[in-house]
């Protein structure tokens, strides 16, 4: 009993310590580069926003794919780890945030073609934008994704790490299911960002308006970013901390 008690209380100490914390230069810091990037090179570069910023090889969607990618693989990586806490839905939730990441990651390169450049035969042979790609296709598999990563986002991201943080609570059990649901205060400023650069789309396309440049940015390519940005940042996270428990524990 004594043993297991200090092996609860170090695997506690462990969420909190250093190491289990993504550096603050990275969630705090650079977030806003990227819509600052934006901006700046569509005011005084336009040429070179319209060629290597914007569109389905510009440097926002590639740096989108290129912030998925690790989060797959430590996602892959944290689901395996979470077996050591002995609870099939903490490891259930790492499953799914990984699958999701990975239909994110996939979608969003249209599952090479941007890349390879091949022809949409077969099933995407009347695809309406000529990529092969699903989420283009049927509302099911573009517009509720989009809802419930944004409602996710606003949640998981803003409300619940502003509630804790008022409150004054840490969740750092091992065994409790919502320490390693609940993304902490690090999403929070990504989050913000991203909720606020997809409203101003939101608000664009419902008002028909046109901004002046350099706001006439596509906002679009920029609200999945940050979106990525975020599932990143959670799993970098997520793994720092499941891999802290598992290297005290083996």
């Amino acid at each position: 009993m004594v043993y297991a008690s200090q092996n609860l209380h170090h695997s506690n100490a462990l969420l909190t310590a250093n190491g289990t914390t993504p550096p603050v230069l990275l969630w705090l810091f650079f977030p806003p580069v990227m819509i600052t990037f934006a901006l700046i090179s569509r005011a005084v570069a336009p040429e070179f926003y319209d060629t290597y910023v914007y569109g389905e090889l510009g440097i926002v969607e590639n740096a989108t794919v290129l912030f998925l990618f690790p989060a797959v693989i430590m996602g892959i990586f944290a689901t395996n780890y979470s077996r050591i806490l002995d609870n099939r839905l903490i490891t259930l939730w790492f499953f799914i945030q990984t699958l999701g990441m990975f239909y994110f990651m996939g979608e969003e390169a249209s599952w090479g073609q941007h890349w390879f450049g091949w022809e949409n035969e077969g099933i995407f042979a009347n695809h309406p934008r000529g990529e092969t790609n699903i989420h283009n296709t049927n509302h099911w598999f573009d517009q509720k994704p989009k809802v419930l990563v944004e409602l996710w986002t606003i949640v998981g991201g803003v409300i619940v790490p502003l509630w804790l943080w008022f409150k004054g609570r840490h969740l750092n059990q091992p065994s409790n299911l919502w320490t390693w649901v609940w993304p902490t205060i690090i999403c929070l400023p990504t989050a913000v960002i991203g909720l606020i650069v997809k409203n101003i789309e939101r608000v664009r396309e419902a008002l028909h308006l046109s901004l002046p440049s350099p706001f006439d940015i596509r906002f679009s390519e920029l609200q999945e970013f940050y979106f990525a940005l975020f599932f990143f940042l959670y799993m970098l996270a997520l793994f720092m901390r499941i891999r802290a428990v598992r290297t005290k524990r083996s």
